[in-house]
C-alpha cells in the first residue's frame, strides 16, 4: 500500500509500510530492496531531525 506524505515524509499515514521504505517486493532480486530502504530510513531520519531542530529553535525563540 502507498502513503500520502510531504516531501519531508510529514503527516504520512503509513499502513503497511511505504513511507517507512518498505517497498513492494523485488522478487528479481530481493537485495534490492535493503538498498531502497536505507535511503528512504536515512531520508525519514533527516526529516525528523528537521523537525526536531525546528521545535527547539522555536521554544528558544519564544522563550527570549
Amino acid at each position: 500500500m502507498n502513503a500520502t506524505t510531504d516531501s519531508t515524509l510529514r503527516d504520512a499515514i503509513v499502513i503497511g509500510g511505504g513511507a517507512a521504505g518498505l517497498p513492494a517486493r523485488n522478487v528479481v532480486n530481493p537485495r534490492a530492496q535493503v538498498v531502497t530502504a536505507a535511503g528512504a530510513g536515512s531520508a525519514a531520519a533527516i526529516g525528523m531531525t528537521s523537525w526536531l531542530l525546528e521545535r527547539e529553535l522555536s521554544a528558544a525563540v519564544g522563550a527570549i
